[in-house]
């Protein structure tokens, strides 16, 4: 019998995205351990450290799990074409990255910190 397809499954109950997210968690130092989409929204809006580089690496990360999720999900369904979660993980970091070299940031050791972690160099503001 196929699952519902809904929020929980597609981004709590899958195997496939919850292992995708795990590692995304990892790498964004996510500390949430929650199985449900409410809680994991109402954790990222609650921990509003406003434009600090942490909160924005943790809401590109999730964003990005997001779209990609639901991406392969449409590629899966409607085009019969499967990725490993390698690819899918390794996909969502390249969006943050370039979504973070982007961005003009102030210089700080947390800028430096991301920096290093995502093997990047971000615009500076002067």
């Amino acid at each position: 019998m196929k699952e519902a397809e809904d929020l929980e499954h597609l981004f709590f109950k899958c195997e496939f995205s919850e292992d995708v997210w795990d590692r995304v968690k990892e790498r964004a130092k996510i500390n949430y351990i929650h199985v449900s989409w409410d809680n994991t929204v109402r954790d990222l809006i609650e921990a509003n450290n406003g434009n600090n580089i942490g909160s924005v690496v943790r809401r590109l990360c999730f964003a990005a799990s997001v779209y990609s999720i639901w991406h392969e999900r449409n590629f899966r369904a409607f085009r019969d074409v499967r990725r490993e979660v390698t690819d899918v993980v390794s996909t969502v970091f390249e969006t943050v990255k370039m979504k973070l070299m982007s961005l003009t940031v102030k210089n700080s050791n947390a800028v430096r910190e991301v920096e290093s972690d995502w093997a990047i160099v971000c615009r500076k503001s002067k």
